[in-house]
């Protein structure tokens, strides 16, 4: 069973911050760091799961990260503040996660839809 959420080595790219004004008043980007994870990428399927796609947005825009690792979203942070990844080179950003740790059913772990960021409107979700 593990081998569903642990079967890839993925980089995450997590803001330790938003930023900050410094002493002199000027705004200092937060720090990203790198956040090994292993997961399992799969492609988003229409019906497979329930979650309504921005407009202009397809099915091969998203995949679908399932990890025991908790993935900050655009849904819970901002953009600035949400996870990325790198996948077949193509950026990739964290919109949507669902919790399946408390589902006794299932095996637990997080369920995290990722954008491509080169097809979301105006950068962002």
């Amino acid at each position: 069973m593990p081998r569903l959420t642990e079967r890839v080595n993925l980089t995450i790219n997590r803001s330790e911050e938003d930023g900050y004004h410094n002493e002199a008043g000027s705004w200092v980007e937060g720090e990203t760091y790198s956040l090994p994870i292993k997961c399992n990428i799969q492609p988003y399927r229409e019906g497979k799961t329930q979650v309504v796609l921005p407009e202009g947005l397809k099915s091969s825009d998203v995949v679908v990260i399932r990890t025991k690792t908790f993935l900050r979203t655009t849904e819970q942070f901002d953009n600035a503040s949400a996870d990325t990844t790198t996948i077949d080179g193509q950026k990739y950003i964290a919109s949507t996660s669902a919790n399946h740790n408390r589902n006794g059913l299932s095996l637990g772990h997080y369920k995290t839809l990722f954008v491509r960021q080169d097809r979301l409107k105006n950068g962002g979700l």
